[in-house]
């Protein structure tokens, strides 16, 4: 998906824009990587649906250590109603550069009945 052409894409994919299983998001050399992902789940990823996300740590600050950078996007995606599953590291094939696996609007699970 475009990072910047939700428009575009809702027109394709109407009448059911929030209809889409998976959003996979790039590392951009961009500072708002978790905002346009969470831009765009809102427009077209369905509720339990999943997304995969690159970050390039030196995009998010370029003054902090990896980790740390990773973190905070990690934490920015929490706050978008979106739920980590895991992150990897891409080392030593991308320096700086991990990327997170989860899901959308999770549903809650269910107690088991006793």
């Amino acid at each position: 998906m475009g990072m910047r052409y939700e428009e575009t894409y809702k027109k394709i994919l109407a009448p059911s824009p929030t209809s889409t299983d998976v959003i996979f998001l790039l590392s951009f050399y961009f500072i708002l990587q978790a905002r346009i992902l969470a831009l765009n789940a809102s427009f077209f990823l369905k509720a339990g649906g999943h997304f995969v996300i690159s970050i390039k740590a030196n995009c998010i600050d370029s003054t902090v250590p990896a980790e740390a950078a990773f973190q905070s996007e990690v934490k920015k995606l929490q706050q978008e109603q979106f739920k980590p599953f895991e992150q990897v590291t891409l080392e030593p094939f991308e320096r700086d550069h991990a990327c997170v696996v989860g899901g959308y609007r999770m549903p809650k699970k269910q107690k088991a009945a006793t």
